[in-house]
């Protein structure tokens, strides 16, 4: 029977049947696609922009189908079983089309309904979706049902809804939207199993040859009335307020009548007998894969991160099927990160986290790595125990490759569509073309970084490149995945633009912050940080908290330039996208350090400190362990 992923297996049922059964027109294929979700333009309604062309479905009512709510599927249980059947639902969807071609300066929409009436015709024709129904289009024979529908008693049938015109035009009219033409299907029968225990009636039984015997059951209700937490790096006898705990801790409950001699815990649908215990107080492990005593527990069991409740169960050993339960306490269980190990040398950068309850195939999650996001969908790799993913270039890095320009003061004059021949990191070498002169140095930056990305046949060093331009008329090019060698072919066009070994290019080692968007709102009203640059080291200080990306550059470029020596005179900060690029002006490594018992926010506000929070999240639920990777060499 299915679960909870039944009403989202349906529309993913339904996006695969139509993307595998439709006929699209020729002007379409190419960029064709089913979404689900509100029927929203994807193009502002201002903008005279052709739509691309679309197929949506939007789920906007879920009705319990009244002639089975009280009816267990045929075959399904014991025949004696009784209380708490399937939520049976009908499932309401609105199918509506988009495209729009040009035609003689005006929009026409004629592709939305060629998209809408192949798409009726596809639901027409599969109006019930069976086990059997397989795949015609790449990859070949899978099923077009949801794993979470199959080998269901009820079949997901469909048929076309007589909705009238004013039904359809005030629920445009809600969700605030202009009105197209849509189709109204409703999905019947989808139905949800319950997670409620079921009841099963005793059959009638002699007495034993004794005659029978009775028990006096104390009517003395369990009640628990505060839940604590001890990890288990804790010392003996600490007792956390707070109601967050991982595999392996001990969840320590306090209330009245916790006592008796068949004392079970269930934590959400899983419970564990623990025999004796004391009146007052109760601690237990927080299981990972077995039971106390050594059970193991299905994997499909396994308690997962997100909120779990607690509830005590007292009981006499001799009556099992006797037994009070109390109220329920609630505690998130969440992931825990062991060790961090990062790869700073491989391209792009990669981590390894190790630990507890990381990864579940079937809830959300994401790694946060500073103020980077990485849903569970990028991960290279993952398991409940390890993750490994790569790192985005938008977190803090040194040693970063670069190559540097020669001052372009004043710019030259270009011809028009000039071109490269540019390699980086032995990709290449492939044509650069700018489409069009630039006219200043920052317009040149803009220009060249555009043009680098779409060079045909270029890989991640090429599509991923930034290029910045510093405050003495330098072009700066950062590669894509860091840490890759950039060179110029030696020719007229890199001669002008400064960018060859003849005309004084420099392929120096970078730093870049980590993103700073938002821009932070500083703690301190004068910030500061200590530098080092090849062994020389200096508390740098700003004179006014910057508000923005383009305030704090030349403010730290000028605080740096203060000092005398070469490595500080001659540095040169910039703005790379939404990071502070940091150009040393003579070799050696680059360190940003806190300035002890002075200021320790600054450099990390500005996301230019190494140190790096690791976060794991799954199912809302967070790492609380204090680990940070190192992200410089």
């Amino acid at each position: 029977m299915s679960d909870f992923q039944a009403i989202g297996g349906v529309s993913e049922t339904l996006r695969v049947l139509l993307e595998d059964r439709m006929e699209i027109p020729s002007v379409a294929v190419a960029n064709f696609r089913v979404s689900i979700g509100p029927p929203r333009p994807e193009t502002p309604i201002n903008q005279d922009v052709a739509e691309n062309p679309r197929v949506n479905l939007f789920l906007y009512r879920v009705l319990e189908n009244g002639s089975l709510k009280n009816q267990e599927i045929p075959g399904h249980g014991s025949p004696g079983a009784y209380g708490f059947p399937p939520l049976s639902l009908d499932l309401h969807y609105l199918v509506t089309a988009y495209g729009t071609t040009e035609v003689q300066a005006h929009f026409n929409e004629t592709l939305a309904h060629f998209l809408l009436g192949s798409a009726m015709r596809v639901l027409h024709d599969h109006a019930i979706i069976a086990d059997e129904l397989r795949t015609v289009r790449p990859p070949v024979g899978t099923p077009i049902l949801h794993s979470s529908l199959l080998g269901e008693y009820e079949h997901v049938k469909l048929s076309l809804e007589p909705v009238n015109l004013d039904d359809i035009s005030k629920l445009f009219t809600a969700l605030t939207l202009p009105y197209r033409a849509s189709a109204a299907y409703v999905v019947s029968v989808i139905q949800i199993e319950s997670l409620l225990p079921r009841r099963f009636p005793r059959l009638v039984q002699p007495p034993p040859p004794a005659g029978p015997r009775v028990f006096v059951v104390p009517m003395s209700r369990p009640q628990i009335l505060n839940l604590l937490v001890r990890w288990a790096t804790d010392p003996p006898g600490t007792e956390r307020p707070w109601p967050y705990a991982r595999v392996n801790d001990t969840i320590i409950l306090k209330g009245t009548h916790l006592d008796s001699t068949a004392t079970r815990i269930r934590f959400g649908t899983l419970e564990i007998p623990v025999g004796m215990t004391q009146s007052s107080a109760i601690e237990l492990q927080v299981p990972d894969d077995k039971l106390p005593d050594g059970t193991p527990i299905p994997a499909d069991r396994w308690l997962q991160p997100g909120a779990v409740t607690v509830e005590v169960g007292t009981g006499i050993k001799e009556l099992p099927s006797v037994g009070f339960p109390s109220n329920q306490a609630v505690f998130m269980l969440v992931p825990q990160v062991k060790t961090l190990t990062p790869n700073l040398v491989a391209v792009p950068r990669t981590l390894q986290i190790d630990g507890t309850r990381l990864f579940s195939a079937t809830l959300a999650g994401e790694t946060v790595v500073g103020r980077a996001v990485i849903p569970k969908q990028l991960y290279r790799a993952a398991t409940p125990k390890q993750i490994q993913l790569e790192l985005p270039d938008t977190l803090v890095a040194w040693p970063v490759d670069s190559l540097v320009s020669a001052p372009l003061a004043p710019f030259p004059v270009l011809p028009n569509n000039p071109t490269l021949q540019m390699t980086i990191a032995g990709d290449g070498p492939h044509t650069v073309r700018l489409p069009r002169k630039p006219t200043d140095i920052v317009d040149a930056a803009s220009l060249l970084e555009a043009a680098i990305r779409v060079a045909q046949g270029g890989q991640g060093g090429f599509t991923g490149a930034r290029v910045t331009s510093t405050s003495d008329a330098r072009l700066v090019i950062v590669p894509g995945g860091l840490s890759r060698p950039v060179g110029v072919a030696s020719d007229a066009i890199s001669a002008q633009l400064k960018l060859d070994g003849p005309s004084g290019a420099t392929t120096p080692q970078v730093y870049l912050s980590g993103s700073l968007d938002p821009f932070p709102v500083m703690a301190h009203a004068k910030p500061g940080m200590r530098l080092t640059v090849g062994g020389v080291t200096h508390d740098i200080t700003i004179p006014t908290r910057p508000a923005s990306l383009d305030e704090a550059a030349p403010l730290l470029e000028a605080a740096v330039n203060a000092f005398p020596e070469a490595a500080f005179a001659k540095g040169r900060f910039a703005v790379l996208d939404d990071q502070l690029l940091f150009l040393p002006g003579a070799a050696g490594a680059v360190v940003f350090d806190k300035i002890p018992a002075v200021d320790d926010a600054s450099v990390v506000e500005l996301g230019l400190f190494s140190d790096t929070l690791v976060r794991v999240r799954v199912n809302g639920s967070e790492s609380l362990d204090q680990l940070f990777v190192k992200l410089t060499q």
